[in-house]
């Protein structure tokens, strides 16, 4: 995007914010709050599911 900011695309690496996880975004949804991403977790937190649902705004671009 021209001011910078980073977009979510399909096979992007990831980490969410809050507990540091790494995944993949797997699928976008667009909403009208926003965009909503499918990711595979690489090793989900103990006791939750493997593939789950944020915002972008939860997510920043891993570093490869």
């Amino acid at each position: 995007m021209a001011d910078g900011s980073w977009v979510p695309a399909i096979g992007d690496r990831v980490v969410l914010v809050t507990t540091g996880e790494a995944g993949t975004v797997m699928r976008l949804a667009p909403t009208e709050w926003g965009l909503l991403c499918d990711i595979a977790f690489d090793a989900p937190v103990s006791g939750t599911p493997a593939r789950r649902v944020y915002s972008s705004t939860e997510l920043r671009l891993l570093d490869s």
